[in-house]
């Protein structure tokens, strides 16, 4: 299929669907369908009638059942009945003489204006005249019958007599339809309380499922499909996990397995959820009294389904003052509204706690996606069912991101920012998902680094702050779940904190640390949380709390055998001197930079004797602050007996050998790690600043003998990245200040300021033009 081709079924409409699809296509309700056409044929043989109130979320399969009762009526007891089928959304009906007027219509009579203002006694009359014109009970099928009992009529008095219709004549039976049990029939006080019986459809199963899509593949011609799905390659537990067990949500979601891409199919059901919004808003949620909505509210914050103390704890936990027989009543009654439904698990029998669940998954997505994201941007169900789709096929899911990430770049460099916003937040989707494969360090890059970024550049900087919540949301979900579950999070956590230290957030960057060294894990990156943490706190000039932390990362991994945990023990002692060399506690510094050397200084990893050589490079620079130049000198050179790469080592010891009127030998310390250091920008980096410091001490013939050897050793490429400097030392050693006139612009006005720095002679104007 080609790459930006969408096609989305229409929405399954069984009221208009062919009879042979209806017939093929029922898969499920066998039993309850025999149980209705039982009853239908018992009211044959008695006087009595028993009506029926059919009740299913929205998409449940209601429609269908309706169609399926006419079919089989018709071809079983088409002898016996007559049947009038209302549409699923029937209009026109404001009394109960329309209700007559429209039976009249369905059985195939058109009351004319005149028949119709006679009232509803002469359309009954009628009615009950072509029952016994033909022999035949009147089987009436009323989709959303609540509409028409609670909305439409809503006549206490019309309502009575059609009642008492119902109960006292046989010839016309009532089968009807509602999402849920409503007022008119859970009240004691209204006219139809327990006057129906009730029959729930409960969801499609995973194998009601896999033939329910097994025979769409049949109807669309797809043989190939059924072999998928006998080989286990159509991954059915991932639609049931997002559709609820929702016939119509099936058959949307059965495009998945068909042609749409999967993340158009994403976006497309996040429509169909907004499209329910009048539905589920103005039918369910504002036609709920206070409490029992707070209390809904409550079942969604716990994912839809909880025991009534732990909607108790959760009211009381956002501060709100309620008993808990205060609960138990609301969730009653809206155990009474069809909402809910019981459900006891294995665990809470020997408690004997209920647990009850809101009965209409599709409603808890919806609900979720509009009003209880809990500060999550993302719909938890969609990410479950990504994961449970890619279960089997992390590689795949990985392959999609990358996917995404291309075609993002693509519209965004094409100016289509609101595609490429879109692709952002359906790669969040993915990324989310991967967490639960062992791919998750590619997950983390996604979530907390390229997911972001993307929102960013699409402008969209709170959905990168939200996203960033995501991650938090979801570590806080699976920190209490397996060890890799709290691996997963402690990299989150820390990468966090690497964000934030990366904005300067620095606040910010220490609670996520914090988050991380909580998990108590024992891992690397516990241990480099802590010496971020320690660095952070420096930046906020915290230093006694940084010393301290650094203190904590020694004592509770110091020993460890680790090499990776041991680099992080003595990069958290190397920090502890700096934090204190900084303090001035210069005796506290060195004392510390000896315990280095004691504990690592036989050590045979290259990272550790780094580590060991910075701590007596930094050790010969508190000795120099304390002026114990020798004690300095010895320090430099037990330095770079650890590590001869550390040019910074050689210039330290050139500084003291200067200040010792030893020039000579300082010269000859420069060039030796002029020649064993291979990283040019560590040259360059520490000549630029030791340069400036040697100019700015006057000590200009020294810096000339410097930047010779320099050019001699390195030539051309050290003479580039130095040029302004070496100029500037040539002008200040000899004096002549002509040389540097005919410089192009750029590289005199650099002279100048440095030259300017040191605070010499005026410097000319430059003769040459800028080119």
């Amino acid at each position: 299929m080609s790459p930006n081709r969408v096609r989305i079924r229409r929405p399954w409409n069984p009221m208009a669907a062919d009879e042979k699809i209806i017939v093929e296509t029922f898969v499920g309700r066998e039993k309850i369908l025999e149980h209705i056409l039982g009853q239908l044929r018992a009211s044959t043989r008695s006087r009595s009638t028993n009506h029926i109130l059919i009740i299913g979320p929205r998409g449940s399969g209601k429609t269908h059942m309706l169609r399926m009762i006419k079919y089989k009526v018709q071809m079983q007891m088409g002898d016996l009945f007559s049947v009038a089928i209302f549409d699923e959304e029937e209009r026109g009906i404001c009394s109960l003489a329309d209700f007559y007027a429209h039976i009249l219509i369905k059985l195939g009579e058109q009351p004319d204006i005149s028949l119709r203002e006679k009232g509803e006694n002469v359309l009954l009359q009628t009615i009950n005249d072509i029952h016994k014109k033909t022999g035949k009970k009147i089987l009436v099928l009323v989709d959303n019958l609540n509409y028409i009992i609670s909305r439409y009529i809503d006549d206490e008095i019309e309502l009575g007599r059609f009642r008492d219709l119902l109960m006292n004549e046989n010839f016309l039976v009532l089968i009807g339809t509602a999402a849920e049990e409503f007022r008119d029939i859970t009240d004691y006080e209204r006219v139809f309380f327990n006057f129906f019986e009730n029959i729930h459809l409960d969801e499609f199963t995973d194998n009601e499922f896999e033939m329910f899509i097994s025979r769409w593949a049949e109807i669309d011609g797809d043989p190939s499909l059924r072999e998928k799905l006998k080989n286990g390659m159509v991954n059915i537990r991932a639609i049931t996990t997002l559709s609820g067990g929702t016939p119509r949500i099936a058959m949307f979601l059965y495009e998945i397995i068909t042609e749409t891409q999967l993340e158009n199919v994403i976006a497309e059901f996040e429509k169909l959820l907004e499209n329910f919004t009048t539905f589920y808003r103005d039918g369910i949620i504002l036609n709920l009294p206070p409490r029992e909505e707070m209390v809904l509210d409550a079942f969604m914050n716990l994912g839809g389904a909880g025991t009534s103390s732990d909607i108790c704890r959760n009211l009381q936990n956002q501060g709100k003052k309620i008993a808990l027989n205060n609960v138990t009543d609301a969730v009653s009654r809206l155990r009474n509204r069809g909402m809910l439904r019981a459900r006891e698990f294995e665990e809470m029998r020997q408690r004997k706690e209920t647990t009850y669940e809101v009965r209409d998954k599709l409603f808890v997505i919806w609900y979720e996606m509009r009003y209880n994201s809990k500060g999550r941007s993302k719909n938890r169900h969609i990410v479950e069912f990504l994961r449970e789709w890619y279960k089997q096929t992390p590689t795949d899911l990985i392959d999609e991101l990358k996917n995404m990430k291309v075609a993002f770049s693509e519209h965004l460099g094409k100016g289509e920012r609101e595609t490429a916003h879109a692709i952002a937040v359906r790669t969040s989707y993915f990324a989310e998902a991967l967490m639960a494969t062992p791919m998750q360090e590619i997950a983390l890059n996604y979530m907390v680094e390229e997911v972001p970024k993307m929102l960013k550049e699409t402008e969209d900087t709170e959905g990168a702050r939200r996203q960033l919540m995501d991650v938090i949301k979801e570590c806080e979900t699976r920190e209490k779940m397996s060890h890799n579950d709290k691996v997963a999070c402690l990299k989150s956590y820390y990468k966090l904190g690497i964000i934030a230290s990366r904005e300067k957030v620095y606040d910010e960057a220490i609670k996520y640390y914090d988050r991380a060294i909580n998990l108590n894990l024992k891992h690397e990156v516990t241990a480099m949380a802590m010496f971020n943490k320690g660095n952070r706190l420096g930046a906020l000039n915290r230093n006694e709390e940084a010393i301290a932390n650094y203190d904590e990362v020694v004592k509770r991994f110091g020993t460890a055998t680790e090499p990776s945990l041991l680099e992080q023990v003595a990069m958290a002692m190397f920090n502890k001197g700096v934090t204190l060399g900084a303090l001035n506690r210069n005796e506290e510094a060195i004392a510390n930079y000896d315990e280095v050397v004691k504990r690592f200084g036989t050590a045979t990893e290259p990272s550790l004797l780094e580590k060991v050589a910075k701590a007596m490079i930094n050790k010969g620079n508190r000795l120099s602050k304390l002026l114990r130049y020798e004690e300095a000198l010895a320090a430099y050179d037990k330095g770079l007996g650890f590590d001869h790469n550390s040019f910074q080592g050689y210039i330290r010891k050139a500084d003291i050998l200067i200040r010792l009127n030893r020039s000579e030998e300082a010269v000859g310390t420069v060039a030796l790690g002029l020649r064993n250091v291979a990283d040019m920008d560590e040259i360059v980096s520490q000549l630029t600043t030791a340069i400036k410091q040697w100019l700015q001490s006057q000590y200009f013939t020294f810096t000339r003998e410097v930047c010779e050897i320099a050019v001699k050793i390195h030539g051309e490429e050290i003479t580039k990245r130095l040029r302004p400097l070496i100029f500037a030392t040539n002008a200040l050693a000899t004096g002549d200040y002509l040389q540097i006139e005919k410089l192009d612009s750029a590289t005199f006005e650099a002279v100048k300021l440095i030259l300017e720095e040191v605070k010499s002679k005026p410097v000319p104007e430059n003769k040459i033009d800028s080119k």
